[in-house]
């Protein structure tokens, strides 16, 4: 669902149950925590609004067409107090997305991708590396990954997180087992052969190395998934890839 999807939210907003948390954007950034308390028409125009609790006894109506400063956070259940503060998301994020979507990226959760491999390096790379928008270096619109990816190992996402991070010496885990990612991310041949198989429905990604000592098995189940693809993808035309690097982009077969 876009972020400025109008109709699309009102509908998911309908299959809310009444008391999911949900964050009220606000004036100047400022963020609120709530519950959903759902859809009722007035009596004064006869005009539907939707409902909202900030503070216990205080419930809010919008009119229909103020719908997109309600989000869900994507959590089960709103812990503690209600509280409101002001949110800064990152320069970079706001430079990509925009300002509105950026708010929603950074207070909401839900695993849309998961990252498997070594995590001190994964982490380096996420929170280390500075990030630029297309235009060269601007420090007042710079961000590292971790800014875009929100990984929730990782820092100032551990609450509301986009991804996910796993180790790749670990054998895969009951919860692992349990996520429903759009993208899975295999960082080496120990993270191919050990969880090439958990999220069946998500696009994989797969960063292999030549010169460890895994990367020769993995290689070989690669080229027999290989062997048995549908159609190449028009990734494989689409990027750039640098010296050095072998690339190949095929749709598993059925």
């Amino acid at each position: 669902m876009a972020p400025d999807d109008v109709a699309a939210h009102i509908e998911l907003l309908r299959k809310t149950p009444p008391r999911t948390p949900i964050k009220y954007f606000g004036p100047k950034d400022r963020v609120h925590d709530g519950r959903w308390c759902g859809f009722e028409v007035s009596p004064a125009d006869g005009e539907e609004r939707i409902c909202f609790e900030l503070r216990r006894g205080e419930t809010r109506k919008l009119t229909i067409a103020h719908a997109l400063k309600i989000r869900l956070t994507g959590e089960s259940e709103s812990g503690g107090t209600l509280q409101a503060r002001t949110v800064r998301t990152s320069p970079l994020l706001q430079a990509l997305v925009g300002g509105p979507a950026a708010l929603s990226l950074a207070t909401t959760k839900r695993c849309d991708v998961v990252l498997v491999g070594t995590l001190a390096a994964l982490e380096q790379d996420m929170c280390e590396e500075s990030l630029f928008p297309s235009g060269g270096p601007d420090e007042a619109r710079s961000g590292v990954l971790q800014d875009l990816a929100r990984v929730q190992q990782f820092r100032e996402a551990h609450r509301f997180y986009r991804s996910a991070a796993i180790s790749s010496s670990a054998e895969p885990a009951s919860a692992h087992r349990e996520l429903v990612p759009k993208v899975a991310v295999l960082d080496g041949g120990r993270a191919f052969l050990r969880y090439r198989h958990l999220w069946p429905s998500a696009h994989k990604l797969v960063v292999l190395d030549r010169s460890t000592i895994s990367a020769e098995d993995a290689s070989a189940e690669l080229a027999q998934d290989m062997a048995y693809a549908a159609e190449d993808t028009e990734l494989s035309w689409r990027l750039v890839v640098p010296d050095g690097i072998e690339f190949a982009a095929f749709t598993e077969a059925a």
